[in-house]
């Protein structure tokens, strides 16, 4: 699924790897606490300027991300759905 997630002062958007048909969501929180996307764009904001750059693969903090949207790969601002992340216990290392 293609997502966007909002970390701190970042937006990402990018491919989450999962089983097909799964909620991206609870695929999340079941996972370890490092969220790897692939085909990625950062967005952020430096001294008012609007930055953005392509990366290849990008792991998240999962107990950093503030929400989560899937969105359609083709139109990236078009948001299906957004859930926020429940703070729950991070797994073991």
């Amino acid at each position: 699924k293609h997502v966007a997630m909002k970390v701190g002062p970042y937006e990402v958007r990018g491919f989450l790897h999962g089983l097909p048909g799964a909620d991206p969501v609870e695929s999340i929180q079941r996972r370890k606490p490092m969220i790897p996307l692939t085909n990625a764009r950062i967005e952020y904001v430096v001294a008012g300027e609007h930055r953005a750059d392509d990366v290849e693969t990008v792991i998240l903090n999962r107990d950093r991300i503030e929400w989560v949207a899937v969105v359609e790969p083709d139109r990236p601002m078009f948001v299906v759905r957004t859930k926020t992340l429940e703070a729950g216990p991070s797994e073991p290392g």
